[in-house]
């Protein structure tokens, strides 16, 4: 983020579009690094991409379970909970598909 790899995240992948078979995968994001097993992967077609991150604040909540540490979300809505990010799949063994977040 920011030129920076995400740490620690995940990433989603939600077929959209007139595919065939809509297999929904993901993956969690380690050093800005993730990876989508092939037998377990994407099938050729297009793709919405959600990615998350989120960082404790040091503040605690109090819930009606005791309390909690406060997150904030690192990623921008524009990749996250709105994402219009699109990948498209092909038929290669291997693709690779680098994604760069702007800070909020």
């Amino acid at each position: 983020m920011d030129g920076e790899p995400i740490t620690e995240g995940s990433i989603s992948f939600e077929p959209v579009g007139n595919q065939p078979i809509k297999i929904q995968s993901g993956a969690i994001i380690r050093n800005g690094r993730y990876e989508v097993p092939g037998k377990s992967g994407l099938v050729p077609g297009e793709y919405l991409v959600s990615i998350s991150a989120q960082q404790a604040t040091g503040t605690k909540i109090k819930t009606g379970m005791g309390e909690v540490d406060e997150v904030i979300d690192l990623i921008p809505p524009e990749y996250g909970s709105d994402s219009k990010q699109r990948i498209t799949v092909t038929e290669k063994d291997k693709q690779k598909f680098d994604f760069t977040v702007k800070k909020p």
